[in-house]
């Protein structure tokens, strides 16, 4: 009975060492694709305009990450309600996508915030602002 727990306790602590490690990985990843200055085009499927974004005053940037929940949370509530239909609203994808990040790390500029040390999503910047979480974003969108 005690090897039981012993064993279980051993795979357990390796699988939680795994996935720490895992996450600072990405993390550094994420870093490194920040500080990259080659740049891709922007994810066009998910920008209105399929240009070049200047963080233009009326329109919501809502900064999400492929794979993040609180970031579908915000996206369905944008699509279930038609939002895009009433304000002006950008999506842009800022895990993959190096031209976005551009973009998130000017919008932190311009809401007098320091460069984050990583991506952290959602956020949703609009004439001048931050704001980041589901929660708060949600809430400013109604």
């Amino acid at each position: 009975m005690n090897k039981q727990f012993l064993i279980i306790g051993l795979v357990l602590s390796l699988v939680i060492g795994f996935l720490v490690g895992l996450k600072k990985f990405n993390s550094s990843n994420i870093q490194n694709n920040i500080e990259d200055d080659s740049v891709q085009q922007k994810d066009s499927s998910n920008n209105q305009s399929g240009q070049q974004s200047d963080l233009n005053q009326g329109v919501y940037y809502l900064f999400v990450g492929e794979g993040c929940g609180h970031c579908e949370k915000v996206e369905n509530y944008i699509e279930q309600n038609n939002l895009k239909e009433k304000k002006k609203i950008e999506i842009l994808e800022v895990f993959a996508q190096k031209a976005n990040q551009k973009i998130y790390l000017k919008a932190f500029e311009k809401c007098g915030k320091e460069k984050p040390q990583n991506i952290s999503v959602p956020v949703l910047y609009y004439n001048g602002n931050c704001m980041s979480g589901d929660v708060d974003i949600i809430e400013e969108l109604k």
